[in-house]
């Protein structure tokens, strides 16, 4: 699945896209080995392109986030 956002003006329109392919895969049945495999995948065909990582995470004691740009 890739989504497509639009951050500015059409006038000076720049195509964002999100490949969440790896989403689909429910993470308690699926091992470590797969994931990197379609990781990999995803990874070789935007080479080129800017790469945006993102976590976060929630507990009763707090919240975490994290964004890596390569």
């Amino acid at each position: 699945m890739t989504r497509e956002v639009f951050l500015k003006p059409s006038r000076t329109m720049t195509k964002y896209s999100f490949d969440m392919s790896i989403a689909y895969y429910n993470k308690k049945e699926t091992s470590n080995h797969t994931y990197k495999n379609v990781y990999n995948k995803v990874i070789e065909k935007v080479l080129d392109h800017i790469h945006i990582y993102t976590d976060a995470s929630k507990t009763d004691k707090g919240v975490g986030v994290a964004a890596v740009i390569q």
